[in-house]
């Protein structure tokens, strides 16, 4: 791909909030840090998109980036879950390659080069994941060991339930061609913890090239996720989910015919 090719990639960063007040500030200087290294602006957009929080969330936000035309803030009036939150910032999203992050930053922001060069070399790449469980990825700070077990074992029942192959369906560093996040987002029903499953399963079913990525990861302190009440809602969901990739399916299949 010629360098006038790769100035045309454009990036939306979609990053979802919700009660991250006290995590936001040291986020968003390492941002603002990382935004003066990178040799593009016009070409980028950062979108916050933010629940219904019991904190300050919104009005640091508003505070910090208000008047950076890089940055946008996407309100809900109500706290549905982070599949809908994420949902709603990469329908929103305009980049030519839209990647969602979580606030804390637990993927080290140069990896958003690295997955944006993995796009300018393979024109065919629809959808890149982070996966902790890559042979050649680096966790210098693990989560601890009873949040690992419990992972591990939600990792292998969503794998015996045949909902999707990947080992890692949760870690929150996701990237997408607009293509390819159009279809899946305008598709995707599932509000909570469990739409990444989701979001690859129906990737999967509908053939999309798909590939994971070794990454730096670091557990932050504030983690919502409890992996053993939202495990038994995920084996729920993945059960569900098969029900909605199938119905996808066949409703795509009906608009072909027509």
């Amino acid at each position: 791909m010629s360098d006038q090719e790769k100035a045309c990639l454009s990036l939306s960063l979609v990053i979802p909030c919700r009660n991250e007040a006290k995590r936001l500030p040291c986020s968003l200087d390492t941002l603002y840090q990382y935004l003066d290294k990178i040799p593009f602006d016009n070409e980028i957009e950062i979108i916050f998109s933010i629940e219904k929080s019991e904190d300050s969330t919104v009005e640091f936000i508003r505070e910090r980036v208000g008047g950076d035309s890089r940055f946008s803030i996407l309100e809900h009036k109500e706290a549905r879950g982070k599949g809908f939150n994420v949902r709603q910032g990469m329908l929103a999203a305009r980049g030519d390659c839209i990647l969602f992050m979580d606030a804390d930053l637990s993927v080290p922001l140069h990896f958003v080069k690295q997955f944006l060069e993995q796009f300018y070399k393979r024109p065919h790449l629809d959808v890149l994941i982070a996966s902790r469980r890559h042979s050649e990825s680096y966790i210098p700070t693990p989560q601890p060991l009873i949040r690992r077990w419990g992972g591990q074992l939600m990792s292998w029942m969503v794998q015996r339930l045949a909902v999707t192959s990947w080992t890692d369906t949760q870690c929150g560093f996701k990237a997408f061609r607009r293509d390819a996040a159009r279809r899946i987002f305008s598709r995707a029903k599932l509000d909570g913890f469990s739409f990444d499953l989701e979001v690859l399963a129906l990737a999967q079913a509908m053939q999309m090239n798909v590939d994971e990525c070794p990454v730096e990861w670091n557990d932050v302190l504030g983690s919502s996720v409890r992996p053993w009440v939202h495990g038994v809602s995920m084996i729920r969901d993945a059960l569900r989910i098969r029900s909605i990739v199938r119905d996808t399916l066949r409703c795509d299949a009906g608009r072909d015919l027509q």
